[in-house]
């Protein structure tokens, strides 16, 4: 083969090299062709798709606007809740719960007395309070609930409402909702299009979306831009009543639009557990996590005094 190339003229060499290069500019204009058509097809079918799901979420809520079944006060919760952002960004990151070294009793009402020795050998582990040296001390805590461990303490009417929506979201291809203990990231891929998460007891979702775009809309939420925590998610939604629901249904459209989701042919329904469970059990479960305060001096006239 070589020597035949080698014995072509100049001309003949570079007639076949011209040949060679438009072979290959067809080949890739071909395959380039063929990715665009695909991304136009399936751009299509999922603008199809979501329109119709538009239309029957719209058609929802206007059933339910003609049931008039807004609760009194689920509309107007009061935007201030008992965590901080800051104390919620901190239970994520696992900050402020090793074991401190003060002996000063906390002036956090909250707190409770925990001694080492009844706590489980796992939970001892877990907190570096398995050697000799911490078996007969106390410590004032508290107790830190995750995400699942608050959703199990919702009432029934907010458990419904987590379930139906994490079901939404299990009806778009690919998306997926990864948990955290503080919170739940819908996620595509690797990237993060949403949380699902409490402030204070209100279960709430925050989306990848523009809050601007919808300020003059029915779908309008709090603006979170400024948070470092919703940089990603600025658009928070509470999910305070069966309207607000299908608003977050909604806007999860909006998402899958804006990101060229298409619906799964086959979406799975889950079943959740809400049942309750005691703090040991929620500890081993990783659904609650003790914040060390300080520990109990030894006087035990101290120890009576808290």
């Amino acid at each position: 083969m070589l020597r035949a190339i080698c014995a072509l003229s100049p001309t003949q060499l570079a007639i076949l090299i011209v040949v060679i290069a438009v072979a290959v500019l067809i080949l890739v204009g071909n395959i380039v062709l063929g990715y665009l058509r695909h991304k136009n097809s399936v751009r299509t079918l999922c603008t199809q798709q979501l329109q119709l799901k538009r239309n029957e979420l719209l058609a929802r809520l206007e059933e339910i606007k003609g049931r008039g079944n807004v609760a009194v006060g689920e509309e107007s919760e009061d935007e201030g809740n008992a965590d901080t952002e800051a104390e919620e960004d901190a239970e994520d990151d696992g900050e402020g719960f090793g074991v401190p070294a003060v002996s000063e009793a906390p002036a956090d009402a909250d707190c409770e007395i925990l001694a080492v020795k009844d706590m489980s050998s796992e939970i001892r582990s877990e907190y570096g309070l398995d050697s000799e040296e911490f078996a007969d001390k106390r410590y004032y805590v508290r107790y830190v609930p995750g995400f699942y461990a608050k959703l199990r303490a919702a009432e029934p009417a907010v458990q419904k409402r987590y379930a139906d929506f994490a079901n939404e979201v299990g009806q778009y291809m690919g998306v997926k909702i990864r948990n955290a203990f503080s919170q739940q990231r819908i996620c595509k891929g690797q990237n993060t299009i949403g949380l699902i998460l409490f402030t204070g007891k209100t279960l709430c979702v925050a989306f990848a979306l523009d809050p601007a775009n919808y300020a003059d809309t029915k779908y309008r939420g709090i603006d979170k831009s400024e948070s470092e925590r919703f940089a990603a998610t600025p658009m928070l939604i509470k999910l305070t009543s069966e309207k607000k629901l299908e608003y977050a249904k909604y806007l999860l459209v909006q998402l899958a639009d804006a990101n060229t989701i298409l619906l799964s042919e086959t979406p799975v329904e889950k079943e959740f557990d809400f049942t309750a469970k005691s703090n040991d059990e929620l500890l081993a479960m990783n659904e609650l996590r003790i914040r060390f305060m300080g520990e109990v001096p030894d006087s035990k006239d101290a120890a009576e005094a808290k």
